[in-house]
């Protein structure tokens, strides 16, 4: 599933120009730097190296700074347009081509109901597109609802994700054989991405590579 009529709609919402999401300045075009920052704050946008990106995660940035403010708009203010900046500059800075699957860290649906989206699915949608790849929205789900995690420390994390994420019957035969590329906004301790792994590789999965925008600094 290719998200064609999501596209089209992210069209129809998507603003030529925009107030900066790090410093506010008024009249950023959409389409120009890749993370619809303005220049002076794409110049200092945070990026990881290789070297500082946590061991099998494909992730884009340090959460600080504007790839903070790109996250926080994108999930709580300003919504849907951003994802596909923020997409298109993951698909650019990251090795994301070589998998079967895009699915998103999914989000409990009585907490998606109150948001009315997901932004981790914003994302993967965008990166399959943009890839080429198929993409599934519901391969995952989340049968618990979980605590806030920051209000939990690393091992009280591990335990609050517990079996609280699982694959869909209806949806095994999609995950089997698979290289799977699980998309999130942002990585933390690992505990949600690693119950989504292990839920997965318990499924047939043949790979998991998880891609977020950016990591939370330890």
């Amino acid at each position: 599933m290719k998200g064609s009529l999501f596209d089209a709609f992210l069209d129809l919402v998507y603003p030529p120009f925009h107030p900066c999401p790090h410093c506010r300045k008024s009249g950023v075009p959409i389409e120009g730097e890749e993370t619809a920052l303005c220049a002076r704050c794409f110049y200092a946008f945070p990026f990881l190296t290789a070297e500082e990106r946590p061991e099998g995660v494909e992730s884009l940035a340090h959460y600080r700074q504007s790839a903070q403010s790109l996250v926080h708009r994108l999930k709580y203010k300003e919504g849907l347009y951003l994802a596909r900046p923020m997409a298109k500059l993951m698909v650019k800075k990251l090795d994301l081509h070589h998998h079967d699957l895009v699915i998103p860290v999914p989000m409990h649906r009585r907490r998606q109901k109150q948001r009315g989206y997901n932004q981790a699915d914003l994302l993967a949608r965008q990166i399959a597109s943009m890839e080429e790849l198929e993409y599934e929205s519901t391969v995952l789900t989340r049968i618990r609802e979980t605590a806030p995690m920051y209000q939990l420390n690393r091992l009280q994390r591990i335990q609050n994700m517990w079996d609280s994420i699982v694959v869909r019957e209806d949806c095994l035969h999609r995950v089997q054989n698979q290289k799977i590329l699980l998309v999130d906004d942002i990585y933390t301790t690992g505990a949600t991405t690693q119950a989504c792994i292990r839920q997965l590789t318990e499924a047939g999965a043949a790979e998991v590579t998880v891609a977020t925008f950016a990591v939370a600094d330890a």
